[in-house]
């Protein structure tokens, strides 16, 4: 998977972020399965400028054309009359590649630890906070993903 890719380069830079999403529920132990990669950051400027420039590096660029700064300073604004969730970014050689920044909740008010895994050290936001994301997101995969995460 290149999520190990990812996860070293930001590990190498020091970014404060967590595993959300379709990969959180599967290392919490659901059998779910998704393509991209949902990550919840820190929000702070020199955070979400390591990030941008930790995907760039890795060959990613931002689906839409905004720049960490503009995400950082923009944010309710671009969640309030935009509906923009996440800052997505997509490999320049592979479409497959997906990596979806939560920009809706902050890292600073999440519970994650660092889960050992085949892909290296993953920050994994703790379930109580990944399913908190998934109320609020309320689709129906994400309903289904709650059903399953509170079985465990």
């Amino acid at each position: 998977m290149y999520y190990s890719d990812i996860f070293r380069n930001f590990e190498k830079n020091k970014i404060a972020y967590a595993v959300v999403g379709a990969l959180a529920s599967s290392l919490h132990g659901v059998v779910r399965g998704s393509l991209d990669l949902d990550i919840a950051v820190r929000f702070e400027a020199e955070n979400l400028q390591k990030v941008e420039s930790s995907l760039e590096e890795l060959g990613y660029t931002s689906a839409i054309p905004v720049s960490a700064t503009e995400i950082f300073n923009f944010r309710q604004q671009f969640i309030e009359k935009r509906n923009l969730l996440n800052w997505t970014f997509t490999h320049n050689s592979d479409a497959t590649k997906q990596v979806d920044i939560i920009i809706t909740h902050d890292l600073k008010d999440m519970s994650f630890r660092k889960l050992k895994t085949k892909m290296g050290i993953v920050p994994l936001i703790s379930k109580k906070d990944l399913i908190s994301m998934k109320r609020a997101a309320a689709r129906p995969q994400d309903l289904e993903d709650i059903r399953a995460l509170e079985k465990l």
